[in-house]
């Protein structure tokens, strides 16, 4: 499911990482990690589980130009449904 190379968005409460998946190797107990280097300079290593359970959520995966596009365009549409949230149901203003 995820391959060498792939750009990573990771979402935290005030900041969004950018980085890509710099190696996928199996530990001895034959769990799947994944390392991440973020642009910003931390390396992260995830196990495949944990990137799994956080997959729409907090973190999100492209490959190449069409994927950042459909990336785009979904976290446009997301954002279009929260500021709708706000104002009609929460009654806040922009």
């Amino acid at each position: 499911m995820f391959e060498r190379g792939m750009e990573v968005i990771r979402v935290y409460n005030d900041y969004v990482a950018e980085g890509e998946i710099t190696s996928i190797s199996d530990d001895a107990d034959g769990v799947t990690l994944i390392t991440v280097m973020y642009k910003d300079g931390a390396v992260k290593v995830y196990t495949e589980d944990a990137i799994e359970n956080m997959l729409g959520r907090f973190m999100y995966f492209t490959y190449g130009e069409a994927g950042r596009n459909a990336l785009m365009e979904e976290l446009d549409i997301y954002e279009e449904r929260l500021n709708v949230l706000k104002t009609d149901y929460l009654g806040m203003t922009a």
